[in-house]
């Protein structure tokens, strides 16, 4: 039978803590959840290793009791010293339930292993990634400035694409008969955009990571104005329709 592939335990969640009051919190919850699962009880983990998880946590706990009263430079940084006397006890508890949790004789798949580390109050890694599916199109405003586009995304701060890509194409001068503006297409099962003009334009594209808000596009006042059209990626093939353009025109024709 093949050895499964580790399931580690997520230690950020405690070494990168700065709040002392979670924690304070963290450690006892690790202590009394620990010590009383069948898993990671005594002798599993000994007894003794948990007295020394009491004592880390009485140390963490009555030094902030201090710093409350009397909130000095001194009792905070005795408060640090305790928090790292805390995060060494939860290192060693980390690794010995990885250890037991990981352990052939406890579990037949990840998902139980990761099960077994739940146990213990401690967190599992994940064990697989969840597709986000097609993302929705963008929805943005846009002006321009000085010869740059400022645009602002607005599907709110829950909308978090991998990517948000940006296109800016120039509107033809007026002419006798009218130029046909361009067409701008999204080819999406290959992720490629294609822009078809009946006379020279130069386009420019702009990717973001969809994790901001806005963007901006910069040396853009070589045209009076752009449709600005936009779409997003999850990864690269999980594309979302491309958006309606955006128009934007130069507020100083001076700088044309």
């Amino acid at each position: 039978m093949a050895l499964l592939k580790l399931v580690t335990v997520i230690i950020t969640i405690f070494t990168r803590e700065t709040n002392h009051f979670k924690l304070r919190d963290y450690i006892k919850n690790c202590i009394a959840t620990g010590s009383i699962a069948d898993l990671f009880k005594d002798p599993k983990i000994l007894a003794a290793f948990y007295a020394a998880g009491t004592f880390a946590y009485n140390a963490l706990k009555g030094a902030i009791d201090v710093w409350e009263l009397d909130q000095t430079e001194d009792n905070l940084k005795i408060v640090k010293d305790k928090m790292a006397l805390a995060v060494i006890w939860l290192r060693g508890y980390a690794s010995q339930v990885q250890v037991i949790a990981n352990d052939p004789a406890n579990c037949t798949t990840r998902e139980e292993a990761a099960t077994n580390i739940a146990l213990s109050f401690l967190k599992a890694q994940k064990l697989t990634k969840t597709k986000k599916g097609n993302p929705d199109s963008p929805a943005f405003s846009a002006s321009i400035t000085n010869g740059v586009i400022n645009i602002k995304i607005t599907n709110g701060p829950a909308y978090k694409p991998t990517t948000i890509n940006f296109i800016a194409v120039p509107v033809p001068p007026v002419t006798v008969p009218a130029t046909p503006l361009p067409v701008v297409t999204l080819d999406r099962a290959n992720g490629q955009v294609s822009v078809a003009s009946k006379v020279g334009i130069k386009t420019v594209t702009k990717s973001v990571s969809g994790k901001g808000q806005s963007a901006k596009i910069a040396n853009m006042n070589y045209s009076p104005s752009y449709n600005l059209y936009s779409y997003a990626m999850n990864g690269n093939k999980q594309i979302s329709d491309l958006s309606a353009p955006i128009l934007v025109t130069i507020i100083d024709p001076e700088t044309v």
